[in-house]
Order: structure tokens, then sequence, then C-alpha cells
């Protein structure tokens, strides 16, 4: 994905409703992915 494609990825998420942005420390994103594959898996 090139930067330019992240960056318009970001600004759809920013108008979607169905979405939210978080700031998490890096390395809490493994757990918090698994519990998000758990989730959907559920």
């Amino acid at each position: 994905m090139t930067e330019a494609e992240q960056v318009a990825e970001i600004e759809r998420s920013l108008n979607d409703d169905n979405q939210t942005m978080m700031i998490v420390p890096a390395e809490l994103v493994p757990e918090i992915v698994k519990l998000i594959n758990k989730k959907r898996s559920a």
C-alpha cells in the first residue's frame, strides 16, 4: 500500500461513524489483533 493510499484510508475512517481510531502502545498491537480476530470468529 502506498503512502497516498494509507492517507486516503485514514481519511475515510475519520469520516466513518462505524469506525474508531485509537492510539495504543505498539507492544499491545499483537494482543489487540488477537482479540479482534477472536471476536470476528465468534
